[in-house]
C-alpha cells in the first residue's frame, strides 16, 4: 500500500502548508535499512511544549536521526518504535537538564506508527490522539496514563503500544490536541469520501489552533505521498467492501436476518448520517439489510397435554370482556364530560380503548410525579443546604493562615461536599471539591493521580486480591480465595488475564502445596526459567512461568524450630527472608541460582524485638522494616564483622509538611502493607488501604508525598505495587487500576 499524507496547521486562524515535526520515510530513506525493515513505512509527529522547543530543522534533524535508527535497525516492529520513544526522551532528558539553570525546559508528545504487511503498529508518548478509520469502525486511541506525561521529564519513557490491520482506503489521523468535534463515530462516514471533502471538513471543525496529520492509505507499491491542499484527489479511493457477515438462517419464528460483525470495543458509526461527513448516498463497505418473512407453524388437531385448561381460559376472557366493557363504558362518560368542558374536537378522534387507558394511566401517573417531585424538593432542599454550608466554610478558610487551621477548615469544606454529593453531584460540588484540595494537597504533600481500570475484562466476583507485584508490562494478582496468582499483560486494551497462566496449589506423589500467601517477580533469564517466586504456609516454594509449562514445587528447608505461621517473604539480591511472628522470627536464606535447600538463620542476634502484631515488612540489603497493625514501624540494621543487630522500636516517622509532628505515627494514616523501590530511585511505600493513598518515604522514614486517587471505589484498597517502569497499581477486591508516578 501506499500512503497519501496531508499536514492539517492552522497557528493564530490561519492554515500553513506546512508541519514541524512531521516527518515520514520509506526504508529507501537510509543505504543501511536493515533486512527486516524493507518496505516498512514510518511517520513521526513530534509536538514540543515549553520554554526550550527545537525549530523546524532542529526538529527534523532528530526525527531523520530517529527514523534511521529505526531502518538500521533489526527486530520487531514494535520493539523498533519503543527504542524511538526511549532514545528521544533521553535526548530530551539531557536538554533539559543542561538548561535546568536558565529554566529553559521542553517537553515532547510524540506520536508515530510503521507499516507492515497489511498492519499498523503504533506508540504514543504523552497526551496524543490517533484516529483509526476503518469501512466498519473507527477507533480513538487515547490514554494519557498509559502513554505517560510527555518525554523528556524522567528516565523512563511513558508510552502506549498498540497495533490493527490496514487495508485500502482507510484512514489515520494524529493530532496533538484535536477538535472536540472529532468523534469516532462522525469520523467513521469519512470512509471511502474524496480526500479533498474529508480535508475541508476536518479543517471547519478546527479552531485557532491545530496540529494534525491527515493519512489515507491507497492500493501502491509501498511509497508515501506527501500532498498539499491545493493537491487533493476529488475522487474517493477505490477500495474492496468488506464481505457481508454471515448469519445462521432464520428460524421459522424469526423474522430478521442478523446484522455485519462489529469488532468489540469499537466507537461505531451511528446508522443514520448525522454530519456532514455523511455521504449522500451509500459508501463503498456498506450493507443493506432486509426482513425476512414469518411463516405461522402448521397448526395441529392432535390433543395437547394443555387442553383442560380451556374451561379456565374461557371464563378469564369472560371476565376480561367485562371489565374492558366497564372501562369503555368509562371512557365514553369520560369523554362526553371533556365534550362540555374543553372547546375544539381534535380531542375526541381519540378510540374509546386509548380512552380508557387514559382514564386509569392518568391518575397513576400524577401520583408518582407528585411523590417524585415531593421527594425531589426534599433532596433539593438537603442538597442545598449543604452547598451553603461549604461555601460558608471555604470563604472562612480563605481568611485563614495558620496551617492547622487551614487544614481542618477545608476538611470541613469536603466533609459538607461527601453530604452534598449524597444527594446529587453536580458542577457546583465538584468546583467545591477542587477548590478544598487545590489547599489541602500542598498542605498534605498530595499527587492526586488519574487511576483508570487496569484490567480489560473484569476478574470474577470470588476473587480478593491481596498481594501484587508488577513487572513494566505485567501484574501479578495473588487471589487469597483461591490462593493462586493471576497474570495480566499488557496489550492494546489494557491487561488482558492470561488464562493458560497457571500458579497455584495443586497435589502429586511428592509435594502437595497449599494456598499460597505471597509472591515476587523473579529477574529474566534465571536459571530455573521461571517468573513468579510464591510460597504457601507450611514453606513450600512454587515456581511459576508464563510459557504454558506446569508450575515447579520445591521444598524449601525448614529452621531449625520449624515454622509457625509464615506471612510474608521477600527477595533481595538472590536472599530469601521470610517473615514468621508466631515463632518472632525474620529468616535468611542464601541462594545464588534462587533455589533455597539449605537451613537459614536468623536475622536477629541476642536483641530480637517482639513481633506480634507484624502484618508485613520489607528488606532493603542490611535494613529491615517491620509494619505492625497499628501503622507503626520497627526497623532493624543487620550485623557484619562482630557487630550486633540493632533495632529501633518504634522507628519515627519524619514529617517535613506544615503543622505536622515527626513521630512513630502518621496522623490520619494506618498502614496495611510496605514495598521498597529499588534503584535509581530508593524508596519506601506503604499503603493506607481506607483512603487509598500510598505515602512515599525515603529509607530514613523521611516524608516525601503521598499519592492520592482523584476518584476511587468505596470499600478498602486490599493491595498495591509499583512496577520498575513507574506504573503503580491498586487493588480493591476484584479491580486493579494503575496510574504513572509522575
Amino acid at each position: 500500500m501506499d500512503l497519501h499524507i496531508l499536514p492539517l496547521h492552522r497557528h493564530e486562524g490561519r492554515d500553513l502548508p506546512d508541519l514541524p515535526g512531521l516527518y515520514v520515510a520509506d526504508s529507501a530513506a537510509t543505504r543501511r535499512a536493515a533486512r527486516s525493515r524493507k518496505g516498512d513505512l514510518l511517520v513521526q509527529l513530534l509536538v514540543l511544549q515549553g520554554t526550550a522547543t527545537l525549530g523546524a530543522t532542529g526538529q527534523t534533524r532528530i526525527l531523520e536521526t530517529l527514523a534511521g535508527t529505526y531502518f538500521e535497525s533489526n527486530g520487531s516492529v514494535t520493539t523498533g518504535l519503543r527504542d524511538l520513544a526511549t532514545q528521544l526522551n533521553d535526548f530530551l532528558l539531557d536538554r533539559n537538564r543542561e538548561g535546568a539553570g536558565q529554566s529553559l525546559q521542553a517537553t515532547g508528545v510524540y506520536t508515530a506508527f510503521a507499516v507492515r504487511s497489511g498492519q499498523v503498529y503504533t506508540v504514543q508518548s504523552g497526551p496524543g490522539h490517533i484516529f483509526t478509520v476503518h469501512a466498519v469502525a473507527a477507533q480513538h486511541l487515547y490514554d494519557p496514563l498509559l502513554a505517560g506525561q510527555g518525554l523528556g521529564l524522567g528516565r523512563s519513557a511513558g508510552m502506549h503500544l498498540s497495533h490493527a490491520p490496514l487495508d485500502p482506503g482507510d484512514l489515520i489521523i494524529l493530532a496533538a490536541d484535536p477538535p472536540a468535534a472529532w468523534k469516532s463515530d462522525s469520523l467513521q462516514k469519512a470512509y471511502g469520501r474524496p480526500f479533498d471533502t474529508i480535508h475541508r471538513v476536518l479543517m471547519s471543525a478546527a479552531g485557532e489552533e491545530l496540529k494534525a496529520v491527515l493519512i489515507q492509505s491507497h492500493p501502491g507499491k509501498g511509497k508515501i505521498k506527501l500532498l498539499k491542499a491545493d493537491q487533493l484527489p476529488r475522487e474517493p479511493v477505490p477500495v474492496q467492501a468488506p464481505p457481508p457477515a454471515r448469519s445462521p438462517a432464520p428460524r421459522a419464528d424469526e423474522g430478521a436476518v442478523e446484522g455485519p460483525f462489529v469488532p468489540p470495543n469499537a466507537e461505531t458509526a451511528a446508522p443514520e448520517p448525522v454530519s456532514s461527513l455523511s455521504p449522500p448516498h451509500q459508501a463503498p463497505g456498506t450493507t443493506h439489510h432486509a426482513s425476512g418473512t414469518t411463516h405461522p407453524a402448521p397448526t395441529s388437531r392432535r390433543q395437547t397435554p394443555g387442553t383442560f385448561l380451556q374451561p379456565a381460559g374461557r371464563a378469564l376472557s369472560t371476565i376480561s370482556r367485562a371489565f374492558l366493557s366497564a372501562l369503555r363504558a368509562f371512557a365514553y362518560s369520560l369523554r362526553a364530560l371533556l365534550q362540555r368542558v374543553l372547546p375544539g374536537n381534535e380531542l375526541f378522534t381519540i378510540p374509546p380503548a386509548t380512552m380508557a387507558f387514559i382514564a386509569i394511566a392518568v391518575p397513576v401517573i400524577v401520583v408518582v410525579v407528585a411523590g417524585a417531585v415531593y421527594y425531589r424538593r426534599g433532596q433539593t432542599r438537603q442538597y442545598t443546604a449543604y452547598v451553603a454550608k461549604a461555601e460558608d466554610v471555604a470563604e472562612f478558610a480563605e481568611t485563614r493562615t495558620d496551617p492547622n487551621e487551614i487544614r481542618i477548615s477545608w476538611t470541613a469544606v469536603l466533609d459538607y461536599v461527601d453530604l452534598a454529593e449524597a444527594y446529587q453531584a453536580t458542577d457546583e460540588t465538584q468546583a467545591l471539591r477542587i477548590r478544598a484540595y487545590a489547599h489541602l494537597d500542598p498542605l498534605e504533600g498530595i499527587e492526586r493521580l488519574d487511576f483508570q481500570p487496569a484490567l480489560a475484562t473484569p476478574l470474577g466476583d470470588a476473587v480478593q486480591i491481596v498481594r501484587m507485584a508488577a513487572t513494566r508490562d505485567e501484574i501479578y494478582m495473588l487471589d487469597a480465595n483461591s490462593g493462586s496468582v493471576i497474570r495480566a499483560a499488557l496489550s492494546g486494551r489494557g491487561f488482558e488475564i492470561d488464562t493458560e497462566f497457571k500458579c497455584g496449589s495443586f497435589g502429586n506423589t511428592t509435594y502437595s502445596i497449599g494456598k499460597l500467601i505471597d509472591l515476587a517477580t523473579l529477574p529474566q533469564n534465571n536459571i530455573l526459567q521461571a517468573d513468579i517466586f510464591a510460597m504457601d504456609a507450611d514453606g513450600n516454594a512454587l515456581y511459576c512461568s508464563d510459557d504454558g509449562d506446569p508450575p515447579v514445587a520445591q521444598a524449601v528447608a525448614p529452621p531449625t524450630s520449624n515454622w509457625g505461621d509464615p506471612r510474608a517473604f521477600v527477595l533481595d539480591s538472590g536472599a530469601l527472608y521470610v517473615l514468621d511472628p508466631q515463632t518472632n522470627a525474620v529468616w535468611i536464606y542464601g541462594g545464588a541460582d534462587y533455589s533455597y535447600v539449605n537451613p537459614p538463620r536468623l536475622f536477629f542476634d541476642e536483641d530480637i524485638p517482639q513481633m506480634a502484631g507484624v502484618i508485613d515488612f520489607a528488606v532493603d540489603l542490611n535494613d529491615l522494616y517491620m509494619l505492625f497493625a497499628d501503622g507503626h514501624l520497627t526497623t532493624c540494621i543487620f550485623g557484619f564483622a562482630g557487630q550486633p543487630t540493632r533495632c529501633t522500636e518504634p522507628a519515627i516517622f519524619t514529617d517535613t509538611r506544615p503543622g505536622k509532628e515527626s513521630g512513630p505515627a502518621v496522623e490520619g494514616a494506618v498502614f496495611s502493607q510496605i514495598r521498597f523501590s529499588a534503584p535509581p530511585d530508593p524508596s519506601i511505600y506503604l499503603l493506607d488501604s481506607e483512603t487509598g493513598a500510598v505515602f512515599h518515604y525515603s529509607l530514613r522514614l523521611t516524608f516525601q508525598r503521598q499519592f492520592r486517587p482523584l476518584s476511587a471505589p468505596a470499600e478498602p484498597a486490599t493491595a498495591f505495587a509499583v512496577s520498575p517502569g513507574r506504573m503503580m497499581f491498586l487493588a480493591y477486591g476484584n479491580e486493579v487500576f494503575w496510574a504513572l508516578i509522575p
